[in-house]
């Protein structure tokens, strides 16, 4: 029903999750993971019924390289764009991190910690 709705106020919809002082007080200073993960499969709901382009700027990486089709991938020296598979081959993700602490596991495809 709510998605219905936003779909008939037009073909642009803002997503904004409020993060102002009485949120933080109440919830932290971060959504937790199942709440994370409801707005993500919100988000991807939009997507495949709706048609609709979503653009996430996220620091939850495994959960963007789940539910994402394409990605922007910068770093200081590059950009690039495409699907997940395409940048995986590509080796896109594996030296985000300036150590090796935390690093892309490309046979299971996420970020891990060493």
């Amino acid at each position: 029903e709510l998605l219905n709705y936003a779909k008939s106020l037009g073909d642009f919809l803002l997503v904004g999750i409020d993060t102002d002082d009485r949120v933080k007080e109440k919830k932290g200073p971060t959504v937790d993971l199942y709440h994370t993960v409801a707005i993500f499969e919100l988000l991807k709901t939009l997507v495949s019924q709706f048609n609709k382009t979503v653009i996430i700027s996220s620091h939850q990486l495994n959960l963007a390289l789940k539910f994402a089709s394409s990605f922007i991938v910068m770093t200081d020296d590059s950009v690039h764009f495409g699907d997940r598979s395409a940048l995986i081959d590509k080796k896109c993700f594996e030296n985000l991190f300036p150590n090796k602490s935390v690093f892309f596991d490309s046979k299971i495809e996420q970020f891990v910690v060493r």
